[in-house]
């Protein structure tokens, strides 16, 4: 991306596995878990009652809280007071789709990046300009101004909310001890030490219980009346509180859902400048590249929901109808991934994926070879029988 490179020192994360990341806390991971729905393509069935914030002021929490509630709150206090600069790397999954995640936030700008295995998506901020970049695998990147526009994609406007708000966190802070004090946030008093980003953290398990609230007590939280359930399990920074992992489960307006996080690299400060694009094209370009973007999510998104023979046909036809062979790498079942490279190479005339195409090896290279009319083909084929029939088929120059 066109964010310019920093010095500082870089945090990798240790091998090691435990429970994902977005949102801090309770009313954190709930504005996130909003903005996801409109980052993922998650769209409920029902919309969501805007979120009020708090009428009256909070209450004095009791000083003896329970071991898992505290460091909770400790935690949202601290990123209350976390660093205006910073870069963020995390990994994570969109539409059932691995994708990487990185923020810049600079003292005059932020970006965001997201990237899949067949695109990377771009966003920029500084003041009231916005630009957005699409990049296709193999591609050029495309970036248009998309400021104030109507039809700028909603995707990338939405990653704002993935970048840390102090403020926001102060007022969740207050919102999550009144959750506390009605007795709806549910805390484990299990609190275990762990590392992630090759920083410490404490692991901690969380939820809210709506039957303990009122219409009134939802109404003065901020709390949206379409969630059922949530719960979150996450590992909270000892130094500034942001979630380094987070796994949540949530059910909002019908539609149950999970949202996974994880920390890769983080450092703060950042110096110097954003650096936005310069080389500009026309809005409808960029919608048109995002366009034929979100068909490939859709393939990636509709077969990984499927199982067994089911997702490797899905990837199979998808595959085929795309011309697109890295899908037939997620396909199981060696003899569908070998007919989908098979498919492919016949249609675009590639020998060389013909030698993916398993038991299907020779009936390909020698189709290629009959299409083609290339006799050199032939000679790849392993049967004596027929290799003969190709070369006796094809044109000898």
């Amino acid at each position: 991306m066109a964010a310019k490179k920093t010095d500082g020192a870089e945090h990798v994360k240790e091998t090691h596995k435990a429970p994902g990341n977005n949102g801090v806390f309770v009313a954190v991971v709930v504005v996130a878990i909003i903005a996801a729905f409109v980052l993922f393509g998650m769209q409920p069935q029902k919309e969501a009652p805007e979120i009020v914030p708090p009428i009256n002021p909070p209450q004095t929490v009791s000083p003896q809280l329970a071991p898992g509630a505290k460091t909770l709150l400790d935690a949202l206090g601290k990123v209350g007071s976390f660093p205006q600069t910073y870069q963020i790397a995390f990994k994570g999954n969109v539409r059932n789709t691995p994708v990487n995640v990185l923020l810049y936030s600079y003292k005059d700008g932020k970006s965001a990046a997201i990237e899949t295995p067949y695109n990377t998506r771009t966003a920029y901020w500084r003041g009231n300009l916005t630009i957005m970049c699409e990049m296709q695998k193999g591609g050029l990147e495309i970036c248009a101004n998309v400021s104030g526009s109507k039809g700028a994609p909603q995707f990338m406007l939405g990653v704002g909310d993935m970048f840390i708000n102090n403020t926001a966190a102060k007022s969740d802070l207050a919102r999550d001890r009144q959750l506390v004090l009605w007795n709806a946030l549910k805390v484990s008093d299990v609190v275990k030490n762990e590392r992630y980003a090759s920083r410490p953290c404490k692991l901690l398990t969380y939820g809210i219980d709506y039957g303990k609230l009122t219409l009134e007590q939802m109404r003065e939280g901020g709390i949206g009346a379409g969630f059922d359930m949530f719960s979150a399990t996450e590992c909270l920074d000892d130094q500034f509180g942001i979630p380094l992992w987070i796994n949540v489960t949530f059910s909002i307006a019908g539609q149950n859902g999970t949202f996974e996080r994880e920390v890769r690299r983080f450092q703060t400060p950042l110096d110097g400048e954003i650096v936005m694009p310069v080389n500009l094209a026309s809005e409808s370009q960029l919608l048109s590249a995002f366009g034929a973007s979100e068909t490939e999510w859709g393939i990636m998104g509709a077969c990984t929901s499927l199982n067994g023979t089911d997702a490797d046909k899905c990837f199979r036809n998808g595959a085929a109808d795309r011309l697109a062979p890295e899908y037939c790498e997620r396909i199981a079942n060696a003899t569908l991934a070998g007919q989908c490279n098979a498919i492919i190479a016949v249609k675009t005339s590639s020998p060389s994926l013909c030698k993916k195409a398993a038991e299907n090896r020779d009936d390909c290279l020698l189709q290629v070879a009959l299409d083609s009319q290339n006799p050199k083909t032939c000679d790849g084929i392993n049967s004596t029988e027929a290799r003969e029939y190709c070369l006796n088929n094809t044109k000898t120059g």
